[in-house]
C-alpha cells in the first residue's frame, strides 16, 4: 500500500482543479508510471475528488441533518467529538484529509458515501478488482457532484448513486435509487447509462431528469434536451426513444412502458427545479415533502390522503410550514408539528 505523500496530493488537486502546469502534469505521469501502486494511489485519489461538490452547490445542502444521519449510521453520539470526522475520511485513502481542507464543507457528503466506497486489493503484479464509489444523499438535503467525464449530475434527497472505478473506459455506467437529473457529456465513443429499478436509460450527451425510488411503483424518464433510449427491463421488447418534452414512465406493477407529453404529468419537475402538482393526492405530496424535507408525515384521515391538491413549490425559496400553509388554504386541513414529523388531521 502507497503512504500519504503531500508532493503527490497536490498535484493529484491541481490536476483535478485545473490548476497543474505542464511539468507538475509530466511529474504526476512519471511517479504513477513507476509502479502499480502508485497508479493505484493517484486513482483512489480522483475517485475522492470526483465524489465532492463544489461550494455554491453545497448551499443547498442542510448540512447538520446530514451530518445527524451520519452520526447515526456509524453510531456516534453527540457527545463524541466532531474531530473523529476527519480521521473517518482518513481510513478510505490517505488524500481525504486533504480534500477536507480544500473543501471542508463537503466533509458530510463524502463521508456518507465513503459507508459504501469499497477499496479493492490485489496480489502484487495482478490486476485491480472494481471498485465502486457510491454517494449517497440523505432526506432533507439536495446535492451536485462531476462525474469522471464531466457530466454533472444533482440528486434530491433520499437517493444513491453508484458507479466502478471503470467508468468511462470503455462505457459510463450508472446505477441510481431515488431522483437524478442529469446533464451528460457527449461522448459518440463511450455511451453512458443509467440502470434505476427497472429502467435502463442509454443516450449520447443530453439533459434528463430520473425519478425511480425504489418504494415507488411507478419509475419514470422526463427527457429536456437531446435524445435517449428507454429499456424496459421487465420485457424483452424494444425500448422506447424520447424526444424533448417526453417522459417514459413504467408500472413495476404491470411492466408497462409508455411515453407521454411531460407537461401531461400531474406530478414532474420544472426547469427550474420547482417541484409542480397537478390533480395529485395528498398522500403523494407528502411522500415527496419527506424525502424533500427530511421529515415524517402522518395523515389521519385516509379521505383527507385521497384529497386532490393543485400546488407548486421550490424547496429553495419556501420552508415545509409555509408549504403545509398553503396545501391547508387550498383544501382546509390542521396539523401540528413535533420535532420532524407533522400529523396532518
Amino acid at each position: 500500500m502507497e503512504h500519504r505523500n503531500d508532493i503527490i496530493d497536490d498535484l493529484i488537486v491541481k490536476y483535478m482543479t485545473g490548476d497543474i502546469t505542464p511539468d507538475e502534469r509530466r511529474q504526476l505521469r512519471d511517479w504513477a508510471s513507476a509502479t502499480p501502486s502508485r497508479r493505484r494511489y493517484v486513482r483512489q485519489g480522483m475517485e475522492v475528488w470526483f465524489s465532492a461538490t463544489d461550494e455554491r452547490d453545497l448551499m443547498r445542502w442542510d448540512v447538520q441533518r446530514a451530518f445527524d444521519a451520519f452520526r447515526l449510521r456509524v453510531g456516534l453520539s453527540d457527545t463524541q467529538d466532531d474531530g473523529l470526522l476527519e480521521d473517518a475520511l482518513a481510513i478510505r485513502h490517505p488524500l481525504w484529509p486533504y480534500v477536507v481542507r480544500y473543501a471542508a464543507a463537503v466533509a458530510v457528503l463524502l463521508v456518507v458515501a465513503a459507508g459504501a466506497y469499497v477499496v479493492g486489493h490485489h496480489q502484487d503484479g495482478g490486476e485491480m478488482p472494481r471498485q465502486m464509489a457510491t454517494i449517497s444523499v440523505p432526506t432533507g438535503s439536495e446535492a451536485s457532484t462531476t462525474l469522471p467525464d464531466g457530466s454533472r449530475v444533482t440528486l434530491s434527497g433520499g437517493s444513491t448513486l453508484t458507479y466502478g472505478t471503470d467508468y468511462g473506459h470503455m462505457a459510463r455506467q450508472v446505477e441510481l435509487d431515488g431522483e437524478a437529473t442529469f446533464a451528460v457529456r457527449h461522448d459518440s465513443l463511450c455511451p453512458f447509462s443509467v440502470t434505476a429499478g427497472d429502467m435502463c436509460v442509454n443516450d449520447l450527451g443530453t439533459t434528463f431528469t430520473v425519478t425511480a425510488y425504489k418504494e415507488e411503483t411507478v419509475h419514470q424518464v422526463s427527457l429536456v434536451s437531446g435524445s435517449a433510449m428507454v429499456d424496459n427491463l421487465l420485457s424483452r421488447g424494444l425500448g422506447v426513444t424520447l424526444r424533448p418534452g417526453q417522459t417514459a414512465r413504467l408500472d413495476t406493477r404491470t411492466g408497462r412502458l409508455r411515453v407521454m407529453a411531460t407537461a401531461n404529468i400531474g406530478q414532474r419537475r420544472l426547469a427550474d427545479g420547482t417541484m409542480l402538482f397537478e390533480n395529485i393526492t395528498l398522500a403523494d405530496i407528502a411522500r415527496v415533502l419527506e424525502r424533500t424535507y427530511g421529515c415524517t408525515i402522518v395523515i389521519a384521515s385516509p379521505q383527507l390522503a385521497h384529497t386532490k391538491y393543485y400546488v407548486a413549490f421550490d424547496r429553495h425559496t419556501l420552508s415545509l410550514t409555509e408549504i403545509l400553509d398553503m396545501l391547508a388554504q387550498a383544501k382546509p386541513f390542521s396539523y401540528s408539528r413535533a420535532g420532524q414529523t407533522v400529523t396532518i388531521r
